[in-house]
């Protein structure tokens, strides 16, 4: 069971802050919930050994927290003007550059505009505080999709409107702040999905080659991500209903590659106790 104590003394071990926007009795109770899952990617526990690099190693002072906004650099704090109760020192000056120009893709593939879409949708409805029908939009596009990386993005993004939904049902302050957050995802989601398609077209990101490609080198991967990619053509009977399969297919992937599981017939049967509706249709 998650408590305070357990996310101050993660705090103190990475040296992150607990962002003092958070309801964090809200995101406890949340959390506990869940049986210890991250309320924004149900294959994590909190608070999760991702939640650092994630931090440390955002672009933007204004993005450099972990998934859900939970644990924050100095940085973000000095970025959003928050207030911590407890000094804390000074983060070190950024080297100041000059900004380039902004460059924009026109997104060219189907699946990606189509995609695209589903996102602007759910976005115009989380503005309008409506994360239930935001989170209906995304899983209606995971269940007609055969896209596997469709499905996972959407799938993330189903979870954090559930969690959108819940707080927005407990606080109105909190679900301003947390709509803001997710606004904010948003845009890093539209972003991604214009870099993706402009890669896949013309093999550069925002009109630039990828760092290592021009020499022909290959990017290197962590290895969460290098063993998912290893995994992506599994062969495995699932015995899931057929719109169900990419996404059993996916969890059992991530079970695997997060070392949560032995094999994939433990990955398999810890997907049907947590998605026994992936299995059986409901007769109506």
């Amino acid at each position: 069971m998650l408590t305070l104590d357990a996310l101050i003394e993660y705090s103190a071990q990475t040296g992150l802050l607990i962002n003092p926007e958070k309801d964090i009795e809200t995101f406890i109770e949340i959390v506990n919930q869940k049986e210890g899952r991250c309320p924004c990617d149900e294959y994590r526990i909190c608070p999760c050994p991702e939640a650092r690099n994630e931090a440390v190693n955002g672009a933007d002072p204004k993005k450099m927290c972990c998934m859900c906004q939970l644990f924050v650099t100095h940085e973000y704090v000095n970025a959003w003007g928050l207030h911590v109760p407890k000094p804390e020192p000074a983060p070190k000056k950024r080297k100041e550059t000059t900004p380039e120009p902004e460059f924009e893709w026109e997104i060219k593939t189907p699946k990606i505009k189509e995609l695209m879409k589903t996102v602007e949708t759910a976005e115009r409805l989380v503005r309008k505080r409506r994360p239930d029908e935001a989170k209906k939009v995304l899983q209606d596009q995971i269940d007609s999709s055969d896209c596997a990386m469709c499905q996972e993005l959407l799938g993330t993004e189903t979870l954090r409107m559930q969690y959108l939904e819940k707080v927005c049902q407990r606080s109105d302050d909190t679900c301003g702040r947390e709509i803001k957050s997710a606004e904010a995802q948003f845009e890093d989601i539209k972003t991604l999905l214009r870099q993706t398609d402009e890669y896949s077209v013309q093999g550069t990101v925002d009109g630039k080659p990828i760092h290592g490609e021009e020499n022909g080198e290959e990017k290197p991967q962590d290895e969460f991500h290098a063993c998912m990619k290893t995994l992506a053509e599994l062969e495995i009977e699932t015995g899931a209903i057929p719109e169900k399969i990419n996404q059993v297919k996916l969890y059992i992937r991530s079970k695997i590659c997060s070392k949560g599981v032995a094999d994939e017939s433990e990955a398999l049967l810890l997907c049907r106790e947590d998605h026994p509706e992936w299995f059986t249709r409901e007769v109506i």
